[in-house]
């Protein structure tokens, strides 16, 4: 299928990705890294993150969501682009290596989402900016909506906390074996939706933000009915309402942090070190500064430009995070550890050296070869 170059395609140096038209694509998606998490998210806004604890561990539940409503008119749309699902008048995913961004302009009313991940921390860091292009006066609802889940079956409560300017979720995983207890009570098991401004009201119940709607009609948005109640033993959502008054030509803009927690210390330190006006463009610094200590291995030059673009970036970013993650396994297959501690060689060689004595210690300890290589990652 050939798609036009106004509709989707790389741009300049093939360092970016632009999707123009939402319907084109069922799931167009990418994820973003760093050698603690991932996130993995489409131009929907759905997805899901997970951070190493070791294993691969969720903090969150599957959407990140932003509603815009009218409160003259009651018009309900949302951004990214669902899960409202309303036709845009103009709309943008744009996919870097470092960075996921999204334009998606409505009835005179232009929002941009961004999210990125700093290099060293387990955090989402969103940027949320609302502009008033119509000409007139508009008064508006915009809404994060980030639905947490129901990870603790033994004890689990969350709400507004004006201590962190945030919404925490507290929780404490299920188990059945005592000896389990004392591993998991050493875990992140907090999840924290920290704001740079407190919201007008908020709800935590799921079951309540929806009531006899769904997430393209949710019963709490479409009226106005928010009672600020902390959930407990239940679904849980991260929802809080922002009553926005703009002029003409006025915009209003919105940071939030998003990861889990060991303990309120920890999210203090997410906080004072992120968020800050500069803080999306110093990460992506540090990003910069990380991807230039690993030269690509290969490069390739063809007629097909695209080939180029997928081999020469974007082929490269995928080497450098296998190696580097093992794909996220804390406990790899024998042989997909090898490959992957193959594929660091070529950009990353001091991790493979470092991959490949570990599966030789563990080998070696072992009667035969085994198919699991159990905690590679952390054993030597």
């Amino acid at each position: 299928m050939s798609v036009p170059a106004t509709v989707a395609g790389f741009q300049s140096d093939g360092s970016r990705f632009v999707l123009r038209d939402p319907k084109l694509l069922e799931r167009a998606d990418y994820d973003l890294w760093n050698d603690q998490m991932f996130l993995h998210l489409d131009h929907r806004g759905r997805g899901r993150g997970a951070f190493m604890q070791p294993n691969p561990h969720a903090y969150a539940g599957e959407g990140r969501w932003f509603y815009i409503r009218d409160k003259q008119s009651g018009k309900l749309w949302s951004a990214p682009w669902g899960p409202v699902y309303a036709d845009p008048d103009s709309f943008s995913f744009t996919v870097s290596l470092d960075s996921l961004e999204w334009r998606v302009r409505r009835d005179g009313i232009e929002v941009r989402v961004q999210v990125v991940l700093p290099q060293d921390d387990a955090v989402e860091c969103w940027s949320i900016k609302v502009s008033n292009v119509c000409g007139s006066a508009r008064s508006l609802e915009v809404i994060p909506a980030f639905p947490l889940g129901f990870p603790g079956r033994l004890d689990q409560q969350a709400g507004w906390e004006s201590g962190h300017s945030g919404f925490i979720m507290r929780y404490f995983p299920y188990y059945v074996k005592i000896d389990d207890y004392d591993r998991l009570a050493a875990g992140k098991n907090i999840t924290y939706v920290l704001a740079d401004k407190t919201p007008s009201a908020w709800e935590s119940r799921q079951e309540v933000f929806l009531g006899h709607g769904d997430f393209g009609r949710p019963q709490a948005v479409i009226e106005s009915h928010w009672p600020n109640v902390r959930s407990r033993y239940q679904e849980t959502i991260a929802a809080m309402r922002y009553d926005v008054d703009l002029a003409a030509d006025s915009s209003f803009s919105l940071q939030l942090l998003m990861g889990p927690a060991a303990d309120d210390a920890e999210i203090a330190t997410i906080r004072q070190r992120y968020q800050r006006s500069d803080a999306v463009e110093q990460i992506l610094v540090r990003r910069r500064e990380f991807r230039a200590q690993f030269p690509a291995g290969v490069q390739v030059h063809t007629p097909d430009e695209t080939f180029n673009h997928y081999v020469n970036v974007w082929l490269q970013d995928r080497v450098l995070r296998v190696g580097r993650t093992l794909r996220f396994n804390y406990a790899p297959q024998a042989r997909n550890a090898i490959q992957d501690a193959m594929a660091a060689t070529l950009m990353d060689p001091g991790t493979a050296r470092r991959w490949f004595s570990r599966i030789w210690i563990f080998s070696t300890k072992m009667v035969s070869c085994p198919m699991v290589c159990a905690w590679i990652r952390v054993r030597m």
